[in-house]
């Protein structure tokens, strides 16, 4: 039998040139697609950026102050979210909220980058770690449910004996702390006698100290013991002198441990 192959050449060449044709449509349209994408790649990688940025920024923070000293700045529980433009409006915002909870595993700061309008977030467990060794206790739910964001420390005219105040603290640290001395500093009111300091109803200091506008005082080595079950380790008592105004001051606290480090709280009365 005889077959006649003229014309084979140009069909195959015919065929060929269709499957060259299908195949650049592909690339090329793969090709547009991948540009397109190509900026929500790079700005989702410029808000996961600001994210970290603000992970960064919040450990700095916690590490260079106390963080319980200006509740203000975090939502409590994690509800609302407090905004940051570091780097100016068109180059992205990062976002913080903070979950506080005394169980170190519950305890977890959210930070949520955005760049043109692509968000990413970022969680860290276990915050409070990174925050000085040993800081006020927030306060608790009220009657109406909701949280005062303040740290709780109380003031008591304690008649008929002498005023005090009541300071819950926490302790942030792995293990626990011994305190061996401690710095008080009062600004804003009279000057103010101190006659006792007191830590879980033990005297560790005892005397009358003129505290004008600051003292450092040596008191009896206490360990404060890290517990997760319990918010309040230690309560911190400052007693005055019978007729001392408390109010209208702002007191800051230095406790200094027998390991050379040191922590540092801030309150008003």
């Amino acid at each position: 039998m005889l077959f006649n192959k003229k014309g084979i050449a140009l069909v195959i060449l015919i065929i060929a040139m269709t499957l060259i044709a299908v195949l650049g449509a592909g690339i090329v349209s793969f090709m547009g697609t991948k540009q397109r994408s190509y900026p929500f790649q790079i700005n989702s990688y410029r808000a996961l950026n600001l994210a970290n940025a603000g992970i960064e920024c919040a450990i700095r923070f916690a590490s260079d102050r106390d963080l319980f000293t200006n509740y203000s700045a975090y939502s409590y529980p994690n509800s609302t979210w407090t905004t940051f433009t570091p780097f100016g409006t068109d180059k992205g915002t990062f976002s913080i909220s903070y979950d506080f909870d005394y169980t170190d595993t519950s305890d977890i700061l959210y930070i949520r980058g955005n760049y043109a309008g692509i968000n990413r977030e970022v969680r860290l467990v276990r915050f409070r770690r990174y925050v000085s060794a040993l800081t006020l206790v927030p306060n608790t739910p009220d009657e109406t449910g909701l949280t005062n964001r303040l740290p709780y420390v109380s003031v008591s005219p304690n008649p008929p004996n002498n005023p005090i105040v009541i300071i819950p603290l926490m302790n942030n640290d792995t293990g626990s702390k011994i305190i061996d001395r401690v710095g008080l500093q009062i600004t804003g009111g009279a000057t103010k006698t101190l006659t006792k300091i007191t830590i879980n109803s033990v005297d560790v200091y005892t005397g009358s100290l003129s505290i004008s506008p600051s003292q450092d005082i040596n008191i009896t080595n206490y360990n404060v013991v890290r517990t997760d079950s319990s918010a309040t380790v230690c309560q911190f008592v400052l007693e005055f002198t019978t007729g001392d105004v408390l109010s209208g001051s702002q007191y800051i606290l230095t406790y200094y441990f027998t390991d050379g480090t040191r922590s540092t709280v801030t309150f008003s009365l």
